[in-house]
């Protein structure tokens, strides 16, 4: 399951935004943390932004998905975005719809 699935998990509407911390280990060693906003937007709409630090014996990696869900839980937006130590972001965004996803 994708953390931010975890959305769907929340069925409670919530006023302030909800926030959950994890570390991020690889083979059993730390490699970084990540943080998980849950937040409720307009017209029932809610919002999950996972933002993770991480290194693996080299550079740090940032790495930021932001989702939008609509009334129905279905998702309806994606953004990735990455950069590694704080060079130039790469983004994809992804707008779905019944008919399928349009990349930019």
């Amino acid at each position: 399951m994708n953390a931010l699935d975890l959305v769907a998990l929340l069925g409670a509407q919530s006023v302030e935004p909800s926030e959950f911390k994890f570390n991020v280990e690889v083979r059993g060693s730390e490699a970084g943390s990540a943080v998980m906003t849950i937040r409720d937007l307009a017209d029932q709409r809610r919002q999950g932004v996972m933002t993770m630090t991480l290194r693996v014996g080299g550079p740090t990696a940032l790495v930021r998905q932001e989702t939008i869900y609509d009334a129905n839980g279905a998702a309806s937006r994606k953004i990735l975005e990455t950069s590694v130590n704080g060079a130039q972001r790469q983004r994809v965004i992804a707008e779905l719809t019944d008919a399928g996803a349009s990349l930019t």
